[in-house]
């Protein structure tokens, strides 16, 4: 067999074609699973996390590994006949040619169809007729058809044509896992204000109290301390008020699971379409009183903002 390969794809398309090979659309819809075969705990869903993505990456040094020895083009068979014989090779190749990758193409196409179909018959009611079963209803059998032929042309009659495709919706899936890495990057901002605040303290101060014999332990805790207290009681007050808010994260994490909405998925829900009209004032009482524990907070913080902020250091 001959190993002079044909480029046909660029480095782009090959990186999106692998990142889209592995980051799979599951990873939107498994947090969800994860959390309720869990009952809700949070340790252990994290926990299944990271033994999936220890496993995974094991099997990823494994075929990197066999890539770089064996430069071949028929991936699995030839691994496998490389590694094991031409015999597991020939097996491999028929599992892999009649089982696997049929079985994995149907099983695709069809969520990709089913999915579809819950964004039609959610966007435009009534479209295609009452009690249309979304899951293995005729539509969606027909559109499950249509995308599988659609993809096998596509692969077959232009493989360049199909790594544009491959990129394009590598990059589409990309997008709300970025955006989920920018809003997570956010969380350690506070970091920053609170050395940002302490290195304007002078350092004076600590030079003085050494000179009149406290120890490093004293000065943090009698001068410096008290000093950050207006940013303390700034990272306190914002720290409790971004979980206590947030859309976005707890969005992705729990998905349609009402067990698990927060309050602003709960506050949310009240505005869709089909509850606005009868949960409106039910709404706006919610927003007032999601309002109540923060004042509390601030109201039983902000005298020692006050505090430090008249510039006096008592001790």
């Amino acid at each position: 067999m001959s190993n002079n390969l044909e480029r046909k794809y660029g480095l782009f398309t090959a990186i999106c074609m692998v990142v889209g090979i592995v980051i799979g659309s599951g990873v939107f819809f498994k947090a969800q699973t994860v959390l309720t075969k869990t009952g809700g705990n949070m340790p252990m869903g994290i926990l299944a996390w990271v033994i999936g993505g220890a496993i995974m990456l094991v099997c990823l040094l494994t075929f990197s590994f066999m890539g770089q020895k064996y430069e071949r083009v028929n991936g699995l068979v030839d691994y496998a006949e490389a590694t094991v014989g031409p015999k597991y090779g020939y097996l491999m190749g028929w599992f892999v040619g009649v089982i696997y990758f049929p079985a994995m193409n149907g099983v695709l196409v069809w969520v990709s169809a089913m999915y579809t179909m819950i964004f039609i018959t959610s966007a435009f009611p009534g479209f295609l007729g009452e009690g249309v079963d979304v899951v293995a209803g005729a539509p969606t059998i027909a559109l499950t058809l249509f995308y599988m032929c659609m993809l096998y042309g596509l692969n077959t009659l232009s493989p360049k044509l199909a790594g544009k495709f491959q990129t394009t919706t590598t990059v589409i899936k990309m997008i709300p896992l970025a955006l989920i890495i920018v809003f997570s990057a956010g969380s350690g901002t506070g970091f920053y204000v609170m050395k940002g605040y302490m290195d304007t303290i002078p350092k004076a101060l600590d030079e003085a109290a050494y000179l009149d014999g406290a120890t490093k332990w004293q000065t943090y805790i009698k001068i410096t301390l008290p000093l950050c207290k207006p940013m303390i009681v700034y990272q306190l007050i914002t720290s409790f008020m971004g979980p206590w808010v947030d859309f976005v994260f707890a969005k992705v994490i729990v998905r349609t699971n009402a067990k698990y909405f927060t309050v602003s998925i709960g506050l949310w829900s009240m505005l869709e379409k089909e509850y606005v009209d009868l949960w409106f004032v039910r709404f706006c009482a919610g927003a007032v009183l999601v309002s109540i524990p923060i004042s509390i907070l601030f109201i039983f913080t902000q005298k020692f903002y006050q505090e430090a902020m008249s510039g006096s250091v008592k001790g």
